[in-house]
């Protein structure tokens, strides 16, 4: 378990994210809508081992927990199965739920499906505990096009802390959704008039791509503000061009030093610290199937080098695709 400073740490990162989408109190004269952080550490570490089985354990049915889906897929699919940690889990969480309608007046739980049983049991725990009438209300889990799931465990995955994924990056991931994700995206993701949506999702052929620009935007303005997505959109749209500018700071890049450019550093390892791909085996992959380019030239060499002879007007171009690109900087 992470030590308590790096989760306070972490909820305050959470909580500055979330607070670009809704209003957040400061906890000493709350507005009626403000929305509240609370972070469960303060409820739960103080609690024993003795206390926690005494006092939730004894109230929640082994039975009615290994009967939930999340619990049957894990217990009788591939794998290992599931931890004790991870079954415990839901002891946790339902603790949560009861402790927050004591101390919040909380009576709904929202959730993804994935979450049913663990609100579940906190409804049935709020009961038995403390008589409470709770409920609790899910949505389906997003998914892609292909069925793939839309989360930080999937390849390819974007973060709202624009130290992970820049700004540019951000707005390139959703520029980039299959054209059939369109509709659904900006259904779910912007705050934009449904049959404004209804319109842009139902945009013919290559009129599609405006589309998904529009998404990308709105989507970037959310999370980044409307300046930095102005940035992401501008750049994106020179980057393409046949005159591109690439050394806008909406380029994502890194300083290289000039002894490590003459020394020379790999394609691959390159391609792993754009974040393009994980491994070595991705990198080669990638590059021999001929979507890798250094500035316009077309890389299908594994062995490549990049070095000071690849500079170009005190940078080098790494480019992924279409719509990938990254830049190594001369640190001067």
């Amino acid at each position: 378990m992470d030590a308590p400073d790096t989760i306070r740490h972490n909820v305050a990162c959470q909580a500055a994210q979330i607070g670009r989408l809704v209003s957040i109190g400061d906890g000493r004269a709350p507005h009626p809508t403000d929305a509240q952080v609370v972070n469960n550490l303060d409820w739960i570490a103080p609690l024993t081992w003795i206390q926690v089985l005494r006092d939730i354990g004894s109230k929640m049915s082994v039975n009615r927990m290994v009967a939930m889906e999340s619990v049957k897929q894990r217990m009788h699919g591939e794998g290992e199965g599931i931890s004790y940690l991870e079954f415990s889990y839901m002891l946790l969480q339902a603790y949560d739920f009861a402790h927050l309608f004591t101390t919040e007046g909380c009576t709904l739980q929202i959730g993804g499906q994935d979450q049913w049983g663990n609100i579940v049991m906190g409804i049935e725990l709020g009961r038995k505990l403390h008589q409470a009438d709770l409920a609790g209300l899910t949505f389906p889990l997003i998914t892609k096009s292909d069925g793939g799931k839309f989360g930080k465990s999937e390849s390819g995955a974007v973060w709202l802390d624009a130290q992970r994924t820049s700004p540019f990056e951000f707005f390139q991931f959703w520029r980039n959704v299959p054209d059939a994700d369109v509709g659904r995206y900006l259904g779910y993701f912007t705050f934009l008039p449904m049959d404004e949506v209804h319109a842009l999702a139902a945009a013919p052929g290559p009129a599609i791509n405006q589309s998904k620009v529009r998404l990308a935007f709105e989507v970037t303005k959310l999370i980044h503000g409307e300046a930095e997505a102005v940035k992401a959109r501008d750049a994106a749209a020179g980057a393409f061009s046949a005159a591109a500018d690439v050394t806008g700071d909406a380029i994502p890049s890194m300083k290289i030093n000039l002894d490590e450019f003459k020394e020379g550093f790999t394609l691959k390892h390159a391609l792993i610290q754009a974040g393009f791909v994980n491994s070595n085996g991705q990198a080669r992959k990638l590059i021999e199937g001929g979507g890798v380019r250094i500035h316009d030239e077309k890389i299908t060499d594994p062995n490549r080098f990049i070095t000071d002879a690849d500079l170009r007007e005190g940078h080098v171009l790494v480019r992924a695709g279409k719509k990938r690109m990254f830049r190594f900087d001369l640190n001067a």
